[in-house]
């Protein structure tokens, strides 16, 4: 977006003024992202000299909470956040920009499956630790809590947007359930958690297990599928039909 032709890139440097002091605790991807806006806005008085008519501007910290117009909109009220602990969070203080179009960018929310998750509304993730469950007395992340024993629910855990919010890219949220896999992992070599063969939850409301060697039936047909096609796999999309083929049939 920084390179388009015939646009200048204009910033508010109050929205980056709290970010050069949060640099070095950002994971590596978010760093170069960061580093690569203030550069950008350190050359901001060269770029604007530059004669255009398009602009594009980002704005930060801002979050949306009320659309105002009459059959249309005309602007947007927005929260304006802080930066505490590496996180965004809301003030009292209001901005309203005038706006003539809104555009959707997340394409879903998660919600609360079950009443006695710690599940947090607002942001539609269940409140985690390192993907560890945190009791119902107790709110948190992997980035501001330590100490957790006794604090979780132990056996249970949370990946993906579930975990974190709507945040980041496929490869952010397959690098989060690798983290949380290694947390799975590290609990059971420790004998936090142990590996029980019945499934009474399960079995009381009727539901079934595949297994891995079950999975790996689904996985080469999808495969043979897609070799005839002429493209990795064909992705099977009928849960019967996974099912039997799990099943061997």
């Amino acid at each position: 977006m920084l390179k388009l032709p015939n646009c200048v890139t204009t910033w508010r440097p109050d929205d980056l003024q709290d970010l050069e002091e949060a640099l070095p605790s950002l994971p590596r991807p978010r760093k170069r992202i960061t580093e690569l806006m203030m550069k950008s806005l350190s050359e901001q008085t060269a770029q604007q000299s530059t004669a255009s008519s398009n602009s594009f501007q980002p704005i930060f910290f801002r979050s949306p909470v009320n659309f105002i117009g009459t059959n249309r909109v005309e602007a947007i009220e927005y929260a304006v956040n802080k930066l505490v602990d590496n996180r965004a969070i809301p003030t009292d203080e209001r901005e309203t920009i005038p706006t003539e179009l809104v555009c959707r960018s997340i394409g879903y929310k998660s919600v609360n499956a079950d009443s006695s998750l710690n599940f947090d509304d607002s942001k539609g993730c269940v409140s985690n630790a390192a993907g560890r469950v945190l009791k119902r007395t107790l709110t948190g992340s992997d980035q501001t809590i330590d100490d957790i024993e006794d604090k979780y629910e132990t056996g249970l855990y949370a990946s993906g947007w579930l975990a974190t919010g709507p945040t980041g890219v496929i490869l952010t949220t397959m690098n989060n359930s690798f983290g949380v896999a290694d947390t799975i992992c590290k609990d059971f070599n420790n004998n936090v958690i142990r590996v029980k063969e019945d499934k009474p939850g399960l079995d009381t409301n009727g539901k079934r297990v595949v297994t891995w060697e079950g999975w790996k039936l689904i996985d080469a047909e999808e495969c043979r599928r897609g070799e005839t096609k002429g493209k990795p796999r064909e992705k099977i999309v009928k849960i019967d039909e996974m099912l039997s083929l799990a099943d061997g049939k």
